[in-house]
C-alpha cells in the first residue's frame, strides 16, 4: 500500500484489526420490543409503500439505483435524474417525472462472460460530462462500475442509443482477478474518495483519476458490503461532509471499523446507528461507534435482507427482502410500521430521494412510491 498523507488521514483511530464485541440475546430483544406500548405517531412518514410509478426497460436483475439531484432540465427543473444499473452492463437514466428513458448505454467489461456486481455514483467538482442529450445536461455525476473478474471503469454516458459508454479510465484486475463485491464513494478528508472490496481486502482509490492509494488486506473472508458511516458528533452539514466518516465493513463473521449477524448482506448507516441486513439473522442495528448492539427487528422467520436504506434524519428504514417484500421500520420503536409487495423477485437495491423511494429487483423493474 501507498505510504502517504492521504492514505495516513484514512484510519480515522481505528485500525482494521480492531473487532466488534457485540453482546445480546435475540429472544431477549424480541421480548423488549414485544413489551413496548403503542407506538406513537409523531413521526412522519415520508413515503408510502403506494406504487406511484414504474421504469421497465431493463432485461436484466437491477443491481444499483443511484439519484441525481443535480441534473438540470429544460422541461422541469424540479426534475431529478435516476439512474440505474444491470447485471447485464446497461446504464438507464430515467426522468424520474415521466418514468420515461432519456439516456442508456451498455459496459460490456473485459469480454464476453463478464456481468457487473456493482456500481456508484458520485458528485466531482469538475467539467466532466456524464452525458448529454436534447432535454437533460449533467456536467457532475461520475458513474464507476465494476465487473466480475475484479475490474474497475469510470464511465461518462452516450445519448439515447446503446452505444458503447466513452471510457474515461479503467483498472484491470483491480482485486487480482478476485470479484468486486461492493463499492462506496464520498468525501474524505476534501477528497473525492471511491472504496472498493474484494474478497478479503478493501482497496482506496482517489476520484476522478482511480488513482490507488491504500489497501487494507487480510480482512475475513467474503465481504459482502461496505458503507461510509457518518460522524455521530453531528458535525459538518453539506452532503459530502455527511459521508465524509468512517469505513464500515461487513464481512462473513465480523464488521469492523477502518459480531456475527450471519452472512451479513448489506448495511446502512445514519449519525446514530449502524444497520446490517443478514441472510438469516433480520436487520440488527448497532450504535454509531459500534460498541454495542442496540435492536434487532423483523420476526425470525423474515426472508434474507437484501437491501436496506436510511431516511436523511435516520427516523425511518426501508429494507428489500429476497421474496419481493419491502418493509419500513419506525427506527424509534423498532417496529415495522408498513410492508407491500411490488415485485415478484429479490429487491437487491434501495434509493431515497426526498419524499420518494425507489426499489430495484431481480425482475428487472424499477418501482416509485411516494
Amino acid at each position: 500500500s501507498d505510504s502517504s498523507s492521504d492514505s495516513s488521514s484514512l484510519q480515522s483511530g481505528s485500525s482494521p484489526q480492531q473487532q466488534l464485541a457485540v453482546s445480546g440475546n435475540l429472544a431477549n430483544l424480541q421480548q423488549q420490543q414485544q413489551q413496548q406500548g403503542p407506538m406513537e405517531t409523531e413521526w412522519t412518514l415520508p413515503f408510502s409503500l403506494n406504487c406511484t410509478g414504474s421504469f421497465n426497460g431493463h432485461s436484466a436483475s437491477i443491481i444499483h439505483l443511484a439519484v441525481d439531484t443535480t441534473t438540470s432540465s429544460s422541461a422541469s427543473r424540479a426534475a431529478n435524474a435516476l439512474y440505474s444499473f444491470a447485471r447485464n452492463g446497461e446504464i438507464r437514466v430515467w426522468d424520474t417525472v415521466g418514468s420515461r428513458c432519456f439516456a442508456q448505454t451498455v459496459w460490456t467489461g473485459d469480454g464476453p462472460n463478464d456481468f457487473i456486481t456493482c456500481a456508484t455514483l458520485t458528485t466531482i467538482d469538475s467539467n466532466l460530462v456524464s452525458f448529454h442529450s436534447p432535454e437533460f445536461r449533467d456536467q457532475q455525476s461520475l458513474i464507476v462500475m465494476a465487473n466480475n473478474r475484479g475490474s474497475l471503469a469510470r464511465l461518462s454516458m452516450a445519448q439515447t442509443d446503446c452505444r458503447p459508454p466513452k471510457l474515461l479510465s479503467s483498472v484491470s484486475n483491480a482485486h487480482s482477478g478476485c470479484p468486486v463485491t461492493a463499492l462506496a464513494a464520498g468525501c474524505y478528508a476534501n477528497k473525492w474518495l471511491l472504496f472498493t472490496a474484494g474478497r478479503t481486502e478493501v482497496r482506496v482509490w482517489r476520484l476522478p483519476q482511480l488513482a490507488p492509494l491504500q489497501h487494507v488486506t487480510n480482512l475475513e473472508r467474503d465481504i459482502g458490503a461496505i458503507c461510509l458511516a457518518p460522524m455521530s458528533n453531528g458535525a459538518g452539514s453539506s452532503a459530502a461532509d455527511f459521508a465524509a466518516s468512517r469505513l464500515v465493513v461487513a464481512c462473513r463473521n465480523r464488521i469492523c471499523l477502518f459480531g456475527r449477524f450471519g452472512l451479513p448482506h448489506c448495511l446502512a448507516a445514519s449519525k446514530r446507528h449502524v444497520i446490517v441486513g443478514s441472510a438469516k439473522k433480520g436487520i440488527w442495528v448497532l450504535d454509531a461507534n459500534l460498541k454495542s448492539q442496540v435492536a434487532c427487528l423483523g420476526p425470525a422467520n423474515m426472508p434474507p435482507v437484501r437491501s436496506l436504506a436510511c431516511t436523511a434524519n435516520g427516523k425511518w428504514l426501508l429494507s428489500g427482502q429476497l421474496d419481493g417484500t419491502m418493509r419500513v421500520w419506525d427506527l424509534r420503536t423498532w417496529r415495522s410500521v408498513q410492508q407491500s409487495q411490488w415485485h415478484r423477485e429479490t429487491i437487491d437495491c434501495l434509493q431515497l430521494a426526498g419524499n420518494t423511494a425507489y426499489s430495484g429487483s431481480a425482475d428487472a423493474t424499477i418501482k416509485a412510491f411516494a
